[in-house]
């Protein structure tokens, strides 16, 4: 329970502080240090929400209660307007400030090698496709012990 002649968690105290605050209610700037006691600026926050509400002015925020419902409420519906209202910079490349605009559609990479040359990596990429060829006879010169599966044709 968050109040005046309450016993007010200090944790619990900043929290409303911040929505409050969030909300209009309270200023940060006038109290800079969010500590977690109760003022006479928050009492009167929480009164003129609670009133502006249409909610019962007792100044007080119960677990679960009427005004703690509301706070989150607004407290949400305000988040998701400041994220539609926030406009997003345009992603930049990195360590620059040039705005990135993407590789157009139209764009065709440089070659860095010759046709000679790119030809031998084509072939390189279709030995990668080809599983490893096993010679077990190596194996069976070192250890004649060592058996093979029957499916496996030597």
């Amino acid at each position: 329970m968050v109040g005046d002649q309450r016993e007010n968690r200090p944790e619990d105290v900043r929290q409303v502080k911040n929505v409050l605050d969030r909300l209009g209610y309270f200023d940060f700037k006038k109290e800079p240090e969010p500590h977690g006691y109760i003022t006479r600026e928050m009492d009167e926050g929480i009164r003129r929400y609670q009133k502006e509400r249409g909610l019962r002015v007792d100044g007080w925020l119960k677990p679960g209660g009427e005004t703690e419902k509301a706070l989150r409420k607004d407290l949400k519906r305000r988040v998701s307007d400041d994220i539609q209202k926030e406009e997003l910079l345009p992603p930049t490349i990195p360590g620059t400030n040039i705005p990135d605009e993407g590789v157009p559609e139209d764009y065709v990479p440089p070659r860095t090698v010759n046709d000679k040359d790119q030809s031998l990596y084509d072939v390189d990429r279709e030995f990668e496709k080809i599983p490893p060829i096993i010679d077990q006879d190596i194996f069976l010169k070192y250890n004649r012990r060592l058996q093979f599966p029957k499916n496996i044709k030597r």
